[in-house]
């Protein structure tokens, strides 16, 4: 990740500063990656400003977000179609595991 120190990842945008600690990503996701299919829809609306945050600290590309098949688009849909027969909530919470795992300890990079 870029402008990191010590664990702890600082920013600006638009003229104001932002710091996030590490441990505090790796905190929400251990906590989101053991939810329920109830509970990840419950709290969706974290689950995406998790996605955004790392999403802005680590660079990722608008294609690996926004694309169709990016996970913040995928997450939306879940809010937007989510009886849509090709939207499987599955499916979107392991792209979520999968696609943030590199926060935890035991993982270096991104998939």
């Amino acid at each position: 990740m870029k402008n990191s120190t010590m664990k702890h990842y600082n920013y600006k945008v638009g003229g104001k500063s932002y710091s996030v600690s590490h441990k505090d990503l790796v905190g929400y996701y251990k906590e989101f990656i053991k939810f329920s299919s109830e509970e990840f829809i419950e709290r969706l609306p974290e689950i995406l400003h998790l996605v955004c945050i790392v999403s802005y600290i680590d660079d990722y590309t608008t294609k690996e977000v926004l694309s169709d098949q990016g996970l913040l688009h995928q997450l939306i849909h879940l809010l937007h179609i989510p009886d849509e027969p090709l939207i499987i909530q599955e499916d979107i919470q392991r792209q979520f595991e999968e696609e943030l795992r590199w926060l935890t300890p035991d993982a270096t990079d991104k998939p």
